[in-house]
């Protein structure tokens, strides 16, 4: 009998296992083949699955996506009740993952260059990723004000900036109480 394969968590589970080699070696210098030997499979099988490695990027930054989103507003949600409480965690977390976070950044950036990133493929990457990480912050804050919402999701991209910068030296307790002010 043959084997059942759903194909949504096939996509899924070989591009969380390109995540790290388009971190380590980022978007222009990998190969399709670089990318299937770190995802465990054969070329045939990634363009079976993504068709190139643009697509296959694409879904690599929307695993990427979901992932930070579901354990970090359900690690925020279970651990402090009240949405204010949240920030300093928040920003907490991201200065944890903020060697991550650049690399992600950078490889992004360097995708917005390439020419795999035909028209306005780049920009509607980035623009459904924003409406993910939003979507997430308005939940954890628990506010529908939209400007409040961006205010922290660029905050946060400002952090990874500044850090890309060479300026990993935040000190968030004063980014904090200034976000608070902001979101009462």
């Amino acid at each position: 009998m043959p084997k059942i394969v759903d194909h949504d968590e096939m996509r899924d589970a070989i591009a969380k296992r390109c995540i790290d080699a388009f971190a380590l070696r980022g978007y222009g210098s990998i190969s399709m083949r670089t990318l299937a030997e770190a995802a465990n499979t054969s070329t045939g099988t990634l363009y079976h699955y993504f068709g190139s490695k643009a697509v296959l990027f694409r879904h690599v930054v929307t695993t990427v996506a979901a992932h930070d989103i579901a354990e970090g507003s359900r690690l925020l949600v279970q651990a402090f009740a009240k949405p204010e409480d949240r920030l300093l965690p928040l920003l907490q977390f991201v200065a944890l993952q903020m060697s991550r976070l650049a690399t992600h950044f950078r490889v992004l950036a360097e995708f917005s260059i390439h020419p795999d990133n035909p028209g306005n493929a780049w920009l509607e990457l980035m623009t459904e990723s924003r409406k993910r990480y939003l979507g997430a912050l308005r939940e954890t804050l628990e506010t529908d004000d939209d400007a409040k919402v961006d205010l922290v999701l660029l905050t946060i991209c400002g952090l990874v900036l500044r850090s890309m910068c060479g300026d990993p030296t935040t000190e968030l307790g004063p980014v904090v109480a200034q976000l608070k002010k902001v979101m009462r």
